[in-house]
């Protein structure tokens, strides 16, 4: 299992010490956690605001064989220290990546638009008649989904969650449409830095192509999470009726504390992306057939 230490605005200082990562938080007491340096793939900076780091923190951080990401205010890695020495199989990965055959990312594609059904499917009120529907095309997706059945299903599913008025306008900053938005911002975000956690380019996606988006991947990926955001806009539109305010956006916040489940694995949705992002990893190079995705745990 591949191990990532998230850094977020809470981390007041970063050291190291007798190979290990020493992360001094604020508050609510000041703590200091340890990690020892060669069990972590990758140490992700999700802000620089106030951290305390230096150099020689990141000498010793590659020196055992760990990646560096950075973010922007985002939360978007921007860049990547790699090791050119040691265990971090950065090039091996990123030439799998590459090289992974147009058959096999079809069916990783297949995969991601029938779990996006699934997903809305579980959105809906099960005895509806929209949820069966979603729950049958889910199984006719084929490789690449040749026939978009995923946007067969959109057609359904939203007038089905949110009324026959609603219309989703991405970009409206608005309402309903600009907590979606703000939401998929948030969990995008996410998948993008675990993605990179275990050395995948976020640039090469199996479906999304652009040379101007350098996180194809990341949208490939966010697809079958969105209807995670869905769910929480569609039960709380009272809160999303004009521009986002501060209570609407830590409500969209709580979800990266949603409890979801990942195969086997129970937890919260930061850490079973983490699973995510490796399991597809190791489906899209060859290792496993099947990904594990991250699905809403409401036991």
């Amino acid at each position: 299992m591949s191990r990532v230490v998230h850094i977020g605005d809470n981390v007041a200082r970063i050291t190291v010490g007798h190979h290990q990562l020493n992360a001094e938080t604020r508050s609510p007491e000041p703590k200091t956690h340890t990690a020892p340096l060669e069990d972590l793939d990758a140490v992700v900076l999700s802000t620089l605001d106030g951290l305390d780091l230096d150099l020689h923190t990141l000498v010793a951080a590659t020196q055992h064989s760990t990646a560096v990401i950075v973010c922007d205010d985002r939360f978007l890695p921007v860049g990547v220290l790699l090791p050119l020495f040691g265990a971090w199989n950065h090039t091996e990965i990123l030439h799998a990546q590459i090289d992974a055959s147009a058959p096999r990312r079809k069916r990783c594609w297949q995969q991601i638009v029938r779990q996006k059904i699934r997903e809305q499917s579980r959105s809906l009120d099960p005895d509806s008649g929209t949820a069966r529907r979603l729950s049958v095309l889910a199984d006719e997706v084929r490789s690449g989904d040749v026939n978009n059945v995923e946007a067969t299903a959109a057609r359904l599913y939203w007038p089905a969650l949110m009324g026959p008025t609603f219309r989703r306008q991405p970009g409206t900053r608005l309402g309903l449409n600009g907590a979606l938005d703000y939401g998929y911002a948030i969990v995008r975000s996410l998948v993008a830095r675990c993605a990179v956690g275990v050395g995948l380019h976020p640039a090469l996606g199996v479906h999304h192509h652009s040379r101007t988006n350098p996180l194809c991947l990341a949208d490939d990926l966010v697809e079958p999470l969105r209807p995670l955001v869905d769910r929480v806009v569609s039960s709380n539109p009272e809160r999303f009726t004009d521009a986002l305010d501060t209570t609407g956006k830590d409500l969209l916040r709580g979800l990266l504390e949603l409890p979801v489940r990942c195969g086997e694995h129970r937890g919260l949705l930061t850490t079973a992306c983490e699973r995510y992002a490796l399991s597809f990893r190791d489906c899209l190079t060859g290792e496993t057939d099947t990904i594990e995705f991250p699905e809403y745990d409401d036991r």
